[in-house]
């Protein structure tokens, strides 16, 4: 497990912080005394107990716990037209990518039939929406 400052805060009633959709144990933490979270077993004392848990959701799903939102970033060399290639790299590394170039996307999709992404749990839909702000704030700045 990950110990760093910047970690996520969860606030798990029922699933004792073991399943994907705790926020700690998404991104590999040990849940701290900032969380909210009850009957919690993602704790350093039972350490072997949730990397068995990981290692078997990873058996099932090798790709549990990659990152949901993939930030792609078109390089300075890719505003060449004859390179049409982006560069898809993690969002706190843009040192090479030139600014405004970055796109944000859903890396898997989701499961929204009837709602058509246009509820507000829906990631896709919050992706967009923060997309949209930002490019309204640019052409606002512009103009």
């Amino acid at each position: 497990m990950a110990n760093n400052q910047e970690r996520p805060k969860c606030s798990c009633v029922q699933s004792s912080c073991t399943q994907l959709y705790c926020r700690c144990f998404r991104s590999r933490y040990f849940c701290s005394d900032n969380c909210n979270c009850s009957g919690c077993y993602n704790i350093k004392y039972y350490e072997d107990a949730i990397e068995e848990i990981s290692d078997m959701i990873q058996m099932k799903n090798p790709n549990a716990f990659d990152p949901r939102i993939i930030v792609s970033v078109q390089d300075a060399t890719a505003a060449d037209p004859q390179s049409s290639t982006s560069a898809i790299s993690d969002p706190k590394n843009t040192s090479d990518a030139m600014p405004g170039n970055e796109q944000r996307k859903h890396a898997k999709g989701c499961s929204c039939r009837k709602s058509k992404c246009s509820k507000l749990y829906c990631e896709c839909f919050k992706v967009n929406q923060a997309t949209n702000q930002i490019q309204m704030i640019r052409v606002l700045l512009t103009a």
